[in-house]
C-alpha cells in the first residue's frame, strides 16, 4: 500500500532532522495554431526540482553548507512500515540559504533550515536503505549563549542585552541553465551550479530602548560573534548595521517596549577581508 506515515523519514544521515520536503516540477511547453481547434496543445517541457530540511542544532552537517555540491538521499518510510528499504529520492542537489534560529524567549531547542536546488536528474527508488542518524541527539538550548558585538575590526567584545530572538541566514546564489546535453531518459532537467555572491543577513529581536551604551547606530561597522554554547559561536566579521525595525510603544496593553536590529554582511572594512567562521572555527567564507 503506497500511504504511509512520515515517522521514518531520513535525509543523509542528517543528525537529529525534523522533516524534509521536496518539490517536483514540470513546466508545459504550450501550442495554439490553425488546427488545434482553439485550443492549447501541450508537452512535456523543463523539468526542475528542489526541497529544504529543518534539523534541530546551531549548524548543519558540511554537505549542506551555502554552495556546497552533494548526492542527496531522501528516504521516506519502510515498505514495511517497520524497518528497513523503502522508497528513496536521489540526485544531485546545492545548497541554497542555511537560516539558524535562536529563541531566547521560548528557550525552544535551536534549530536551522537548510534549502538546496536540485542539480539535473531527479531518480526515483522503490526499495533503498535508510541513510541513518546519529546516534546522539544534537539539541542546544538558547539558554546561556550570547551575541557579543564589537565596532569596526576593534576586537574590543560588549554583549547585547535583552535579547528574545536572533535568525542568521546565509545564502549562495544557484545559477540555472539547460541545454542539449541535460536531456537525460527522455526528459530535458534543469542543472544547477553554484554561483556569486555569498551574502549574510541577521535579525535580531530586543526587549530594549537603549541607543546610547549598549548598542551600534545603522551604518557602523560590526564584527559579531553568535554563540551556540558557553564557548562556541559563528564569528561574523563584517556586518553593516541597518535598520531598528518593530519599535513598538503600546500605551493600552503596557507591552514591554521590543525592537528589531538589522545587519547585512560587509566583505571589507578598509583594507580588511571579512570572515564567516563556524562554530569551532572553521572558515566557511571566503
Amino acid at each position: 500500500m503506497g500511504v504511509h506515515s512520515g515517522k521514518h523519514g531520513q535525509i543523509n544521515g542528517v543528525s537529529t532532522m525534523r522533516r524534509w520536503t521536496l518539490t517536483d516540477t514540470l513546466k508545459h511547453a504550450m501550442a495554439v495554431a490553425s488546427n488545434t481547434l482553439q485550443g492549447v496543445a501541450r508537452k512535456a517541457g523543463v523539468r526542475d526540482w528542489s526541497g529544504s530540511y529543518t534539523a534541530f542544532g546551531a549548524s548543519p552537517v558540511s554537505m549542506a553548507l551555502p554552495g556546497q555540491e552533494f548526492a542527496f538521499v531522501g528516504y521516506g518510510a519502510p515498505t514495511n512500515d517497520v524497518s528497513g528499504n523503502g522508497l528513496r529520492y536521489e540526485g544531485n542537489a546545492v545548497a541554497k540559504s542555511l537560516a539558524i534560529v535562536w529563541n531566547w524567549k521560548t528557550q525552544e531547542i535551536i534549530s536551522h533550515t537548510v534549502q538546496f536546488e536540485g542539480d539535473l536528474e531527479l531518480s526515483i527508488v522503490t526499495a533503498g536503505a535508510d541513510p541513518g542518524d546519529a546516534v546522539v541527539p544534537d539539541v542546544p538550548s538558547p539558554g546561556g549563549t550570547k551575541i557579543d558585538w564589537a565596532l569596526n575590526n576593534s576586537g574590543s567584545f560588549s554583549t547585547l542585552p535583552n535579547l528574545t530572538q536572533a535568525t542568521l541566514t546565509i545564502t549562495q546564489a544557484v545559477v540555472s541553465y539547460v541545454n542539449s546535453s541535460t536531456y537525460i531518459a527522455g526528459q530535458t532537467w534543469t542543472g544547477k551550479k553554484s554561483g556569486a555572491p555569498l551574502d549574510w543577513t541577521l535579525a535580531i529581536q530586543q526587549e530594549d530602548t537603549d541607543r546610547a551604551t549598549t548598542v551600534w547606530d545603522p551604518g557602523d561597522v560590526l564584527d559579531l560573534k553568535l554563540f551556540t554554547d558557553a564557548s562556541l559561536f559563528w564569528r561574523l566579521k563584517f556586518g553593516l548595521a541597518g535598520d531598528f525595525s518593530g519599535i513598538t510603544v503600546d500605551r493600552q496593553t503596557g507591552a514591554i517596549i521590543g525592537r528589531t536590529l538589522n545587519v547585512a554582511m560587509n566583505a571589507y572594512y578598509g583594507s580588511s577581508a571579512g570572515q564567516i567562521l563556524l562554530p569551532g572555527g572553521t572558515q566557511l567564507w571566503p
